[in-house]
């Protein structure tokens, strides 16, 4: 399965849900060892910004 640059299932699965409901963190928080859940959630929330 590909995805568009800087985007991961779980990114924009988050990124679809936040702007669903209006939502724009000032964080994530994440665990950075060991996965790449962390490495596939930031950039598309925090990628044009």
């Amino acid at each position: 399965m590909r995805f568009p640059a800087g985007g991961t299932m779980i990114g924009l699965e988050t990124k679809a849900a936040l702007d669903k409901y209006g939502i724009k963190p000032d964080i994530i928080i994440g665990c950075a060892g060991g996965g790449s859940n962390l490495g596939g959630l930031i950039p598309p929330v925090y990628g044009g910004e």
